[in-house]
């Protein structure tokens, strides 16, 4: 059963359960909510790709999914890279925009960045030969 509801649309489950969905960008308006996150698009604004010798410190700036709208600059995002890795970002590491999931934080009263959808670590592939396995491919990190 769906009902719509402010804004949203309350779906029904046959347990009973309801979930409220909402689409847009709830974010912006509810900067009062802690749990507000929302996607954004990102584009790189400083830093460097990382790689043998240095860590990656790739910074973005943060705008509303359309892109009409800056929410900040100079954001790392939260999700853990691996050190001393090269990454790339971007479709064929082409450094075009991507999108980031983020959110408000209230207590600090900024705009955090989770993830950068378009940022990855660069791999190659290797073999490797042991007497338990043999010639299975491993993906290596490449520094």
């Amino acid at each position: 059963m769906r009902e719509t509801v402010s804004g949203g649309s309350r779906f029904s489950t046959s347990s009973g359960m309801d979930a409220l969905v909402y689409l847009g960008q709830p974010a912006i308006a509810a900067k009062g909510n802690a749990r507000s996150f929302f996607l954004c698009t990102v584009a790189k604004d400083g830093g460097v790709r990382g790689g043998s010798g240095t860590d990656c410190t790739w910074t973005y700036t943060i705008n509303t999914l359309d892109g009409n709208t800056e929410l900040a600059t100079l954001l790392f995002p939260l999700w853990p890279r691996y050190p001393l890795t090269s990454y790339y970002f971007g479709a064929e590491n082409n450094d075009t925009t991507d999108l980031g999931l983020a959110y408000w934080d209230h207590v600090n009263g900024a705009y955090k960045l989770i993830i950068v959808y378009g940022e990855f670590a660069q791999t190659t592939t290797c073999s490797a030969t042991t007497p338990e396995t043999a010639d299975q491919s491993y993906a290596l990190l490449v520094g």
